[in-house]
């Protein structure tokens, strides 16, 4: 074999090595989820992370009732008993696994930051999470498959406003309103619980509030109001706010059972609506979950009287200036840049080149 023929030779070993050695650190660029739509955490997961963080004083869970398939909702309250009663819950839809994270973010802050601002609302306002309306599917409809081709899309099948529809469709709204279980829990908690204001939160359509256009106009007004002035203070651009009417959606049938203020929530365009990496989950904490939060504050302070003191509550008047949208968030998950998945790959790469050229001047040279 000739000198240029075992420089070709080491010359293919060599890039063959390097290859693998790009391959197998490939993954430490990657983002923590292996696969960008694959959620940060499975629903068994969430539901433990959400009976972790309400256990704690002044915060309870309760089962609400029960899925198709057996599985109980869960149901997560904080608060003052004596005060104005908040609910909001989010996937309602299984697949919108971001909403049900900005409601964890929510419901985190809240009950942990010990911010002025969050212990005013947990003084004047009680406030209830559903978290996971949709426990048993991760597509959009309930696993009620023995009915339709994807289950039942259970913001389809309430009473307001309900209508007939394909049953081959990822939207079917069920054979009947109110036909599933879920459905039905959800009418009995609105009945039950008894709130001023209900928000459904889901994701893929916005960033929008579509509220229901038979909600008092009056409460609409000074909330809406409101949560622009709070937002503004957190260096946010609030919600654009839209009036529409029902098609079987939860809301409608909120309205109907005496929930004065009611409306859905598109939390993130559906550009971002299903994607799962870090950058996207920075921005369900300084982006979306603020704008959240904002509404939450703004339904809280309703309940506030002119002298500072709500119904039955004793406390300090909600500040005006609520400071930068991130600053007080507690982080689930370190979202600092991780500049050693990027390094790290290169300075192997580069230590292994220095070493097979080094090896190779002492074969062919010594």
């Amino acid at each position: 074999m000739t000198e240029v023929s075992v420089r070709y030779y080491m010359l293919k070993k060599n890039f063959t090595f390097i290859l693998i050695i790009m391959l197998a650190t490939f993954p430490l660029c990657s983002s923590k989820s292996d696969n960008i739509y694959e959620p940060y955490y499975t629903k068994a997961q969430k539901l433990e992370m959400w009976k972790t963080l309400f256990n704690r004083t002044n915060c309870s869970s309760e089962i609400i009732g029960y899925t198709f398939l057996g599985n109980p909702i869960y149901a997560f309250i904080c608060g003052n008993p004596r005060g104005g009663r908040i609910l909001w819950d989010a996937e309602i839809h299984g697949s919108e696994e971001n909403a049900g994270m900005i409601l964890y973010l929510l419901a985190e802050w809240l009950v942990t930051s010990n911010t002025s601002v969050a212990r005013g609302i947990l003084e004047s306002s009680y406030v209830m999470f559903l978290p996971m309306v949709n426990y048993d599917s991760t597509m959009r409809c309930n696993s009620n498959t023995s009915i339709g081709k994807y289950g039942v899309d259970l913001n389809r099948n309430f009473l307001n406003g309900w209508r007939r529809g394909d049953p081959n469709s990822d939207t079917y709204p069920g054979p009947y309103p109110c036909s599933e279980s879920e459905t039905k829990a959800l009418r009995a908690l609105f009945q039950s619980f008894k709130p001023t204001f209900y928000v459904n939160l889901h994701v893929g359509a916005g960033p929008v509030i579509f509220y229901y256009k038979e909600s008092n106009s009056s409460v609409v007004e000074q909330v809406f109001s409101a949560m622009r002035t709070i937002a503004s203070s957190m260096n946010l651009t609030p919600y654009r706010t839209i009036p529409i009417g029902s098609e079987g959606y939860a809301i409608g049938d909120a309205y109907d059972l005496g929930i004065p203020f009611t409306c859905m929530i598109e939390a993130v365009g559906r550009n971002e609506a299903w994607i799962y990496t870090d950058e996207v989950y920075q921005k369900l904490v300084t982006i979306y979950e603020p704008r959240c939060r904002a509404l939450l504050i703004a339904q809280s302070q309703y309940f506030w009287s002119a002298d500072g003191s709500a119904d039955g509550v004793d406390g300090e008047v909600l500040p005006d200036t609520l400071g930068d949208s991130s600053s007080d968030i507690p982080y689930e998950k370190d979202m600092n840049f991780e500049w050693w998945r990027v390094v790290t790959p290169f300075m192997i790469l580069i230590l292994a080149a220095i070493s097979l050229i080094s090896l190779n001047k002492y074969r062919f040279w010594s």
